[in-house]
């Protein structure tokens, strides 16, 4: 049963014509950490995450969709007192890859959704 919903659930995701494709993965994950390059050490000897020199990890990826891989999820620790993340005061970002930005965009502000400028 579950196996189900999931599948309906990305299928509806995934679909075009009357609904609009929207969230299509997840771009990044970055948060915020007292010493981003002894965490990054940890999961790079405890997890095996192939840290890069600029601090973080590009998950390449390789789909139905995209059988050429190209694109990836970036997960990326940053120092607490970065500005990156600015105007939120939150302590992690999550980025979301999207069909068409602008077009989400404009359908968010109508139900009262309120994205930054950065957007």
């Amino acid at each position: 049963m579950l196996g189900r919903a999931r599948r309906r659930r990305c299928y509806s995701l995934r679909m075009e014509g009357n609904a609009m494709k929207r969230v299509t993965g997840i771009g990044g994950v970055f948060f915020k950490a007292k010493d981003p390059k002894a965490l990054a050490e940890w999961y790079r000897r405890h997890l095996g995450l192939n840290v890069e020199e600029w601090g973080g990890v590009a998950f390449r990826w390789k789909t139905e969709d995209n059988p050429m891989g190209i694109g990836s999820t970036v997960w990326s620790p940053f120092k607490e007192d970065t500005a990156y993340f600015a105007p939120s005061e939150a302590s992690f970002m999550v980025n979301y890859r999207v069909h068409d930005l602008h077009a989400l965009l404009a359908a968010l502000r109508g139900p009262g959704a309120a994205p930054s400028r950065a957007a």
